[in-house]
């Protein structure tokens, strides 16, 4: 079994994968998590059994009602404190009294009302949980994360909090959804509310026979907080809003915050925000830009702050020590447009020069250096892959990058091969795409990885532009990590992965679910996933969610239909 399409930047989602394919095989190596271009792979599986010191539990303890069930994780770590991913020895689970709580694989369930401990053992390694089983029947339900209003079109995730007659935090063995009005709203079994018309949607939580209501009014009035930019990256994402009591030019991230690139000291490292977060230090924006671990953001005036990741100096601060929150790029210079790549930034000044800092031909370089001296650009864009591109007046476009990672864009502004003008243009992981001035339909160039352009199109580095499948005139189009967006005149289309609206395979551009009630004017495309900004300035964000960069107050699901962002 080989696990593919794996990105360096995402080896750490194969360990949960990893919990998988142990179960299903009881072995497996590195190399069938990351593919056959892993560096560094090794077989876990062979050779002598690694020595187990320590196993830890997590939760360390469980209260359940008989019935219920809850699934236990193990790490497994060696002397040197590294996570093991066993085959041998194995991992043995027993409980301390059957009769109260059996355990398989991990998962406990609670029999009859008593306490055990759940053990879980390999070579000289061990840990317990403890678990409290009650015979109690649900003493109260709370429908949590309901917001004061929805327009028509927008949507919400309800929980629930759910507590026994003991006045424990239970998981209900059922839970049962539903609106008293469909024509104004629906309620999914999972709690996804849709508001449809306007009126008062009463939405009902029906938790083993218990009931709680919560009153969400749906109107068709554009919000008050209106969305001017999103940006989308690969953990996380950005966007500049205003209104309803906040400062046009505000700055918003949400997502990982692995190196602080959500711009919020508050927000505690190596965590996650699952909503739009503000950025720090009271600033007001007109462009903001995200790249793997970092952004950057420019005022009105021209100046460019930056914060997140700095390994290369790519924050501009004349160092490489990471902010988490925005330090004004050294220059003098007053920048009109600014792009992101991996560890490569660059900016534009009045008169479209590019200038660039961070990881520049191969080498860092900590503060802002002039490129492609002579070419004017009106427009410049970039993705993860290292590489930024750019476009004139006259619809000429240039990438180039830093010389690798990306495996095609030289390190000196290069146009690809042919004659075609642009009248826009996007970058994205790996591959550019624009809208042609000559015909409006969209072309991309750039290496092919992993159909972004659907199964028709092989894989592959093209040096010369080819159509997007399906004749769709764009006004503007958006290239992501495994996936081509587009707007239309008639509405917005995605095409390639499909987690982004393409659910079906299709390999032509497939309508975004929903779009006609919220239509798009603009997308950005991130590496998994996507955000847009619809006519009346609301957010949606869709598309892989591990890291809460859809931002829709959730982590782990990966919805296809797009999602409403709200500032708290």
């Amino acid at each position: 079994m080989r696990i593919t399409s794996f990105s360096r930047s995402h080896v750490r989602v194969a360990a949960a994968i990893a919990t998988t394919v142990l179960a299903a095989s009881g072995c497996f190596t590195m190399g069938d998590i990351a593919g056959p271009d892993f560096e560094g792979g090794f077989d876990l599986c062979s050779g002598a059994s690694p020595v187990v010191a320590r196993i830890d539990l997590q939760p360390a303890q469980a209260y359940l009602r008989v019935g219920s069930n809850v699934q236990v994780e193990a790490k497994v770590l060696d002397p040197q404190g590294q996570v093991l991913f066993l085959c041998h020895p194995p991992l043995v689970w027993s409980s301390s009294n059957p009769t109260v709580a059996t355990v398989s694989a991990g998962l406990v369930v609670a029999v009859t009302a008593g306490k055990a401990f759940i053990r879980a053992q390999s070579g000289g390694g061990f840990d317990s949980v403890a678990v409290t089983v009650a015979a109690t029947s649900i003493g109260s339900v709370a429908i949590v994360g309901a917001p004061a209003s929805l327009l028509v079109g927008q949507t919400a995730r309800l929980r629930v909090l759910v507590r026994d007659t003991d006045g424990q935090v239970v998981a209900p063995q059922l839970l049962i959804w539903q609106t008293d009005d469909a024509t104004v709203a629906t309620a999914s079994a999972g709690g996804m509310v849709i508001a449809l018309n306007e009126g008062i949607a009463v939405v009902t939580a029906v938790a083993e026979g218990v009931t709680a209501t919560a009153r969400i009014p749906v109107t068709r009035d554009a919000p008050v907080r209106r969305f001017r930019q999103i940006a989308a990256g690969a953990e996380h994402s950005c966007a500049i809003v205003g209104g309803g009591g906040v400062p046009d030019g505000t700055a918003f991230c949400w997502g990982a915050n692995s190196s602080g690139q959500l711009g919020n000291p508050a927000i505690p490292w190596a965590s996650h925000a699952a909503v739009p977060m503000p950025v720090s230090g009271g600033h007001t924006f007109a462009f903001i830009a995200v790249s793997d671990h970092s952004s950057c953001a420019l005022a009105a005036s021209g100046e460019a702050y930056c914060w997140g990741d700095n390994d290369a100096g790519q924050l501009g601060d004349g160092t490489t020590t990471d902010r988490d929150a925005p330090v004004r790029v050294s220059t003098t210079l007053a920048f009109r447009s600014i792009a992101m790549a991996g560890a490569l930034t660059c900016a534009l000044t009045g008169d479209g020069a590019a200038y660039c800092w961070g990881r520049v031909t191969g080498a860092a370089l900590p503060t802002p250096t002039r490129v492609g001296s002579g070419i004017e650009f009106a427009e410049l864009t970039s993705g993860g892959g290292g590489f930024v591109c750019g476009r004139t007046a006259a619809g000429r476009a240039y990438c180039w990058g830093t010389g690798f990672a990306n495996g095609w864009a030289p390190i000196t502004p290069t146009s690809p091969r042919g004659d075609m003008l642009f009248s826009q243009i996007s970058a994205g992981s790996y591959h550019v795409c624009g809208v042609a001035v000559a015909d409006g339909l969209g072309y991309c160039w750039g290496r092919l990885q992993a159909s972004p352009l659907g199964a028709t199109i092989p894989d592959g580095v093209r040096d010369a532009p080819v159509a997007i499948p399906g004749g769709l005139r764009f006004t503007s189009v958006s290239a992501g990590g495994d996936f081509t967006c587009g707007v239309t005149s008639s509405g917005s289309y995605c095409l390639g992965a499909a987690r982004l609206s393409n659910s079906d395979g299709s390999s032509s551009p497939r309508p975004i679910p929903k779009e006609d009630q919220h239509r798009f004017v603009a997308i950005s495309g991130g590496d998994y996933h996507a955000c847009a900004i619809d006519a009346n300035g609301g957010g949606w964000c869709w598309g892989t969610n591990f890291a809460g960069q859809v931002g829709a107050g959730e982590f782990g699901s990966s919805p296809i239909e797009p999602l409403q962002l709200r500032i708290p």
